[in-house]
């Protein structure tokens, strides 16, 4: 059985997984410090190419769930501060694929 349908197959529970495009560079593999696989597995990613609407869905949806955790949560200000910068970096990719459909479709009109 390949991976991806052993995946799809898999009962995430409460956690479902978040898919992004292969090229995303969310989250940044610089430091080298788990291969791809092992993050995805973590964090329960599944990368594809989701159509721009359905991953703005997805982001948002993720993101309000995540604010209500951390509203919840014992981290610290610094921890809990890092963790929506990072939802900053997930924004801005999607803004500027957003941004570029647009001017796209202004230069059509």
């Amino acid at each position: 059985m390949s991976d991806k349908k052993e995946r799809k197959n898999f009962d995430y529970g409460l956690i479902e997984p978040l898919t992004i495009p292969p090229e995303s560079k969310v989250p940044d593999s610089v430091h080298g410090n788990s291969t791809e696989e092992e993050y995805d597995q973590y964090f329960y990613l599944l990368r594809n190419s989701p159509d721009l609407v359905d991953w703005s869905k997805s982001c948002l949806n993720l993101y309000q769930n995540h604010v209500k955790d951390l509203e919840r949560s014992n981290l610290d200000v610094e921890d809990k501060y890092k963790s929506i910068k990072g939802w900053l970096n997930v924004f801005q990719v999607t803004q500027e694929k957003w941004v570029q459909i647009c001017e796209k479709e202004q230069q059509r009109r």
